[in-house]
């Protein structure tokens, strides 16, 4: 078992390091860096805790909001900006493979 108490109070704090076959990790606004790019394999999953971003996926540009949830999928190019101040944010994957990111 795994137990992070107030696991969003933290920056950076991730889990399974090299050892589960997920990766998460929280993110606030000042992490977010525009990067169109898309996963060979891999589903991405968005999970907004609090506060507010914008993620293009493909041809569509969606504003998420605090309790949404967005899963990318394979192949969709998609990249997050605007950042509201107050975000924190969860992103979920597998842990990536060799070569499954593609940057465009």
């Amino acid at each position: 078992m795994i137990l992070k108490n107030q696991a969003s109070e933290s920056d950076e704090w991730q889990f399974g390091r090299g050892k589960l076959p997920i990766q998460a990790a929280f993110r606030r606004a000042g992490d977010i860096r525009p990067l169109l790019h898309a996963h060979r394999t891999l589903h991405e999953y968005f999970y907004i805790i609090r506060g507010e971003l914008t993620v293009a996926v493909e041809d569509r540009r969606v504003r998420l909001r605090a309790d949404d949830f967005l899963i990318v999928e394979p192949g969709e190019r998609h990249t997050a900006s605007e950042p509201s101040d107050d975000l924190l944010l969860l992103i979920i994957m597998e842990r990536g493979r060799e070569g499954d990111k593609v940057v465009y």
